[in-house]
């Protein structure tokens, strides 16, 4: 199963840094689940003020969707917190072209619309995964 493989390569990395996520978030997740090949996203190693971590493009290379990733689970768990991630760094990075906004930690998957309301989300545990906006828990 894509999740169980995607807790594994988590697992294996020790001394997590935002930059050392990256390549997990775009294997696992960006290719593995969303099935996004390469070419088709991108990830921003440097850190460029103004820039977006995660853009997903368009077929003529816009970016619909715009992401800003953590390494704290909780700044995405927590409803004010993560707003605050929204008006802080993320909405920023919104265009014209813009449809959607994720925010991405190892264990936390959060769907913003252009406004920073949580329309999807999904707390990723060993066992389960808990939607964020029911807070319905799902066995793996």
């Amino acid at each position: 199963m894509l999740i169980e493989r995607y807790l594994k390569a988590l697992a294996s990395k020790t001394g997590l840094t935002e930059r050392g996520f990256y390549p997990v978030l775009a294997k696992h997740v960006v290719e593995g689940l969303l099935g996004y090949p390469e070419g088709c996203y991108r990830i921003e190693p440097k850190r460029h003020a103004g820039v977006p971590d995660l853009e997903l493009l368009t077929d003529d290379g816009a970016a619909w969707i715009v992401g800003e990733v953590k390494l704290d689970d909780q700044l995405l768990l927590d409803p004010h917190r993560r707003r605050a991630v929204w008006e802080e760094q993320l909405r920023g990075y919104v265009r014209p072209e813009t449809v959607y906004a994720l925010l991405a930690s190892p264990r936390v998957l959060c769907v913003l619309d252009v406004s920073g309301e949580l329309q999807a989300g999904v707390h990723i545990e060993d066992d389960s995964l808990t939607d964020l906006r029911t807070n319905h828990t799902h066995d793996l």
